[in-house]
């Protein structure tokens, strides 16, 4: 559903994406994306991402800024390789100030996730959430270069501040850790 008002140079539209093959996406835009990853493990690891993506948005207001807001974009099904990754669901919305995340959510995964924050348009970052009962097994899956670990974990945490330097604080508690 898209109307535009060439008078007051603006647009209005409204975009849904239903159930689309999450591997086939990442297929399409590998060769533009895969540059953008941290290493190679990183793409060989959405290489083996599968789901679903369903997005319903909305975006109305001047052609040079317009306002969108995101209710929700659902990854669902998710695996890598055999390991279920669970859902994530991300609701916000775009305005003149910047993004606000109103709710990232990922259940029946690793873990649970509950967040939220701000990204201004001068690269300003306030985020803050709870990451509960996380299988710390999955930071062996993703590669991240630590010994083996076992156990679970449950963090709360608030990041501020440049978005490419924020000032991290945190708690964390962990149960039945082991490591190496």
């Amino acid at each position: 559903d898209l109307s535009l008002d060439l008078d007051r140079s603006s647009l209005s539209a409204k975009v849904q994406a239903l159930g689309l093959p999450i591997e086939e996406l990442w297929a399409a835009g590998r060769r533009a994306l895969a540059p953008r990853l941290p290493s190679e493990d990183w793409v060989a690891r959405m290489d083996q991402l599968k789901g679903r993506l369903t997005v319903s948005a909305s975006i109305d207001g001047p052609w040079s800024a317009p306002n969108a807001s995101v209710d929700p974009i659902l990854l669902d099904s998710l695996t890598l390789g055999s390991e279920p990754m669970g859902s994530i669901r991300i609701s916000g919305r775009r305005s003149a100030e910047g993004w606000e995340a109103t709710e990232i959510r990922w259940e029946g995964g690793p873990g649970d996730l509950l967040a939220n924050g701000r990204l201004t348009e001068d690269g300003q970052l306030e985020l803050q959430g709870d990451l509960s009962s996380l299988d710390l097994s999955i930071l062996n899956t993703l590669g991240f270069g630590l010994p083996p670990v076992q156990g679970r974990a449950s963090v709360s945490f608030a990041a501020r501040g440049p978005a490419n330097e924020p000032l991290v604080d945190g708690s964390a508690v962990l149960q039945d850790f082991t490591a190496g």
